[in-house]
């Protein structure tokens, strides 16, 4: 069990997975995680601003099996309910195993300042469980998101995961990543939508995503994505079907070195 613990701390230090902010749901993965601009229940993780434009009550699931090693799972939920005085949203995640999961709560709420404005912040509560000899983590964080559809068919979003740098442990004064996210999306149809971002981790070098999705017949889409560094280019594809009220999505992703990773995610809006 100690090997695989090694096993699991070497490769979050070598892909940055231990981050606690897990891209989630399957249609997002399906367009490179390009989805800070596209409005979803999934932007109780990506950005809190856009559920000021969600409708009615939305409930999901996701769970993304990283490189075939059940250990690097990741499960999701999300909640998201719009009101009168704006949307209110709960969401769950857990990475890891028994011995090493990174887990966080989250509460978030949103409001629309106009029309064609909103602004999301989210308080996380993030719980760490490693192996007896480290003991356990916990600290509390916090998200900011603004989403804007200033024009017809098109979108702006922004997003900060941490703003003000918990503190995760004493020792070397290790703090939970600082995460900006900037981009838009264009409908260029009914049925052709494009989205852009850039994403800097104050530790890390940007990274730059693009998505595209096609629904060729009514409720099927196909999509597909890249995201790339100055190290590493992650190309994903992903499809969903939608059926009254319930939207499947299935979608892969590609690592140059560790190989796929898939997620699949299942949604419910109830009207």
């Amino acid at each position: 069990m100690r090997k695989i613990l090694l096993v699991v701390i070497s490769i979050l230090i070598s892909y940055n997975l231990y981050s606690d902010n897990y891209p989630t749901g399957a249609s997002s993965l399906g367009m490179g995680n390009a989805t800070v601009a596209v409005p979803s229940l999934w932007s109780t993780f990506h950005n809190q601003g856009a559920l000021g434009f969600l409708e009615g009550i939305q409930v999901g699931m996701y769970y993304e099996n990283r490189f075939d090693v059940p250990e690097f799972g990741v499960k999701s939920l999300a909640f998201a309910m719009n009101t009168k005085p704006g949307t209110f949203a709960l969401d769950f995640t857990s990475f890891g195993f028994s011995k090493f999961s990174d887990n966080k709560v989250g509460f978030a709420y949103s409001m629309k300042l106009a029309e064609y404005l909103a602004i999301g912040v989210q308080i996380d509560y993030i719980y760490i469980v490693q192996d007896s000899y480290y003991g356990n983590i916990s600290t509390v964080s916090g998200e900011i998101g603004i989403f804007a559809n200033p024009f017809d068919n098109f979108y702006l979003g922004a997003h900060v995961f941490n703003p003000w740098r918990s503190k995760v442990a004493q020792y070397q004064d290790e703090r939970l990543p600082t995460i900006f996210r900037l981009g838009f999306a264009y409908d260029f149809s009914e049925i052709v939508k494009f989205s852009s971002e850039i994403e800097k981790d104050l530790d890390y070098a940007a990274m730059f995503k693009s998505g595209i999705q096609y629904e060729p017949v009514k409720n099927f889409t196909l999509r597909t994505g890249v995201s790339f560094s100055e190290k590493n280019t992650f190309l994903a594809f992903g499809i969903g079907y939608a059926f009254k009220g319930v939207t499947l999505d299935l979608a892969f992703e590609n690592h140059p070195v560790l190989g796929f990773k898939s997620g699949v995610s299942l949604m419910y809006r109830i009207k």
